[in-house]
């Protein structure tokens, strides 16, 4: 429905997306390969999403002098200002991972479920293989000590959903549905 109907990245895509029952992707079996600039696909992330990619790509520029926004495009005359990593992948991605972790109310009993996930375990994007974490590769095309805190803040609401896979000394590697 998403990739059939796809225009430019808008409100309307992501409440079009809301409708999806939490098996959009049942059908979908993930494979191993890795969606190269993604951003150049017709529907970027759905696309790669529909196809099983377990990876995509997003080149992202900053420029402070134009807003706080990472723009995604190959270079700078493709850039373009719909076309950032918030409403290319970040906001998708949290859209797709609300949906798939939404609580059910079927199995509730006085508000606890009566099979929890052991840890809070997140569910990734592939309904058929849940544990499966989505690599998004995010290749900084402007100067990093610049760059990088604007990409630390837009990935901030996905880390807070414990949608990231995280690494401490403490914990070692817990995995997440996204993995950057």
């Amino acid at each position: 429905m998403i990739v059939s109907r796809w225009g430019l990245p808008t409100p309307s895509a992501q409440r079009a997306l809301a409708t999806w029952p939490t098996d959009f992707s049942r059908d979908i079996k993930p494979i191993p390969c890795h969606s190269h600039n993604d951003y150049w696909r017709h529907v970027p992330l759905y696309d790669a999403l529909a196809a099983g990619c377990i990876g995509v790509e997003a080149d992202v520029w900053f420029d402070s002098s134009l807003e706080d926004d990472l723009y995604v495009g190959h270079d700078r005359n493709s850039l373009k200002s719909e076309r950032t990593l918030n409403s290319l992948y970040i906001d998708p991605l949290l859209t797709i991972l609300n949906i798939q972790n939404k609580p059910s109310t079927l199995f509730q009993s006085n508000q606890t479920t009566l099979f929890p996930v052991p840890g809070d375990r997140k569910i990734g994007v592939f309904e058929s293989s849940p544990s499966t974490s989505l690599t998004l590769l995010i290749d900084l095309k402007t100067a990093s000590d610049t760059t990088f805190p604007i990409v630390l803040a837009a990935l901030r609401p996905l880390l807070k959903a414990n949608y990231l896979t995280t690494y401490s000394p403490a914990t070692g590697l817990l995995p997440g549905p996204i993995t950057v």
